[in-house]
């Protein structure tokens, strides 16, 4: 995926970018002008008073944790400019709820009382299509605009618009949008594509053009009428983490399952597309040396932490263009990836639990440009005694990036497990706490 953004944040965003490509995203080319200015001139028309000229009301929002839900039968039909605007029964363009959460990215999601699949729903070919205006100053005017669609090479994205300025102008021509079966999710959207904004509102719009162009535009706004709820505030705070848009989401153990949301607005994963385009987190496989390194690398560069240029060819077993070649070198320049031998890094062989230790502590030592040593080395698991990474496992668990597996009983010590594959869960809660170390949450 490609961002557009200043060259002075390109960092962060390449960080995105590095991920789309690593999980084998489809690629997808930004919309051009015209279409993006169409969906915001049908974004404009709807969100000024349609509903109340259809006899629906500006309805009080009930917000919990970010979401506020939306009365049903308030769809409107006003695609003719020359008839009023008459409600309409379709329960595919009729919110149900909307929600916006700002962990270090922002992360839109809308559900409607019937979704569709947009890629195979052929009604998403047209104008169908959720869009959002973003209010970052206060003045319930939308300054930014994002639209969630059906591209014309088939693929899922979502556009930010700067709209402020007379002419608006696509500043995000690709950031990420996925549909989980029940949700629409637009992001994570860096805060380079708000220009850095740190607080916004947001009204949301669901476009469904069901019989295509002459036919009926059917649309829903919420709140009613283009209000704005309460601003969100960008926090670093996991609690405030929307559910990530993982159709297995289910599946993820309910000790990493906050985490694996939280990493996911921060931008460090997006999961992997199945055939049909529904997005899977996979959360018990096992996770390869490679993908870890990659993992810690977006880790690093989510915390700001500089990383040296790559160290090529450092291992003679990761070619110049392996998926994942620049983190892997970049890590080994910084001295936090050492290989399985000083020539070889091995990177589609499973990463153990013990080799993950060691990764994330000497990532913090470089993240602190300081020793990370414990101070009660030994005494804190019974199964890692004589192993290459015990200091790092003992010094990972004080600085509270692991946990261990078994908490330790009467006559018995914690176990780490030090030879076990670390999975994809796993990967989710020491990488948060990693990032939680650095800083300071």
């Amino acid at each position: 995926m490609t961002f557009t953004a200043p060259r002075g944040v390109l960092g962060r965003i390449g960080a995105i970018a590095a991920l789309a490509t690593a999980l084998a995203l489809l690629a997808a080319p930004p919309a051009s002008a015209d279409e993006a200015d169409d969906r915001l001139t049908i974004m404009r028309a709807a969100q000024v008073g349609a509903p109340a000229a259809a006899g629906g009301d500006v309805t009080a929002q009930q917000t919990d944790g970010g979401c506020s839900t939306d009365p049903g039968g308030d769809v409107v039909d006003d695609r003719d400019d020359d008839a009023p605007a008459t409600h309409a029964n379709n329960d595919r363009a009729d919110i149900v709820e909307h929600c916006a959460s700002y962990v270090g990215n922002l992360v839109l999601q809308v559900t409607v009382a019937e979704p569709t699949n947009p890629r195979a729903d052929p009604a998403w070919q047209d104008a169908t299509f959720v869009g959002w205006f973003l209010d970052t100053d206060g003045d319930d005017v939308g300054d930014y605009f994002a639209s969630y669609n059906l591209n014309a090479d088939g693929n899922l994205v979502t556009e930010v618009q700067r709209i402020e300025t007379p002419t608006a102008a696509v500043i995000c021509g690709n950031a990420p949008a996925v549909y989980d079966g029940t949700s629409y999710t637009a992001g994570p959207i860096p805060p380079e594509c708000l220009d850095g904004e740190t607080s916004v509102s947001v009204s949301a719009a669901v476009f469904y053009d069901a019989e295509g162009e002459g036919g009926p535009l059917l649309h829903d706004t919420a709140p009613d009428a283009g209000a704005f709820p309460d601003p969100v505030a960008q926090s670093t705070d996991c609690a405030n983490a929307l559910p990530a848009p993982f159709a297995d989401r289910a599946s993820i153990a309910a000790a990493h399952v906050n985490a694996v949301d939280c990493i996911y607005a921060r931008g460090v994963t997006l999961g992997t597309n199945n055939a049909q385009g529904v997005r899977h987190f996979l959360p018990l496989l096992a996770i390869p040396r490679g993908q870890f390194a990659a993992f810690a690398h977006r880790a690093l560069v989510t915390t700001d932490t500089a990383l040296p240029d790559p160290q090529t060819p450092r291992f003679t077993d990761v070619d110049e263009g392996f998926t994942f070649d620049m983190e892997i070198h970049e890590l080994a320049a910084a001295d936090i990836l050492l290989g399985v031998t000083p020539q070889e890094f091995r990177p589609h062989q499973q990463i153990r639990r013990d080799q993950t230790a060691s990764v994330l502590v000497r990532s913090l030592a470089h993240a602190r440009d300081a020793a990370v040593t414990p101070s009660a080395p030994g005494t804190h698991f019974s199964d890692t005694v004589g192993n290459v990474h015990a200091d790092n496992i003992d010094a990972a668990f004080e600085e509270e990036m692991v946990q261990g597996v078994v908490a330790p009983s009467a006559g018995n010590g914690r176990l780490y497990v030090p030879a076990a594959p670390t999975s994809r869960q796993q990967m989710a809660s020491v990488i948060n706490r990693f990032i939680d170390n650095v800083e300071g949450s």
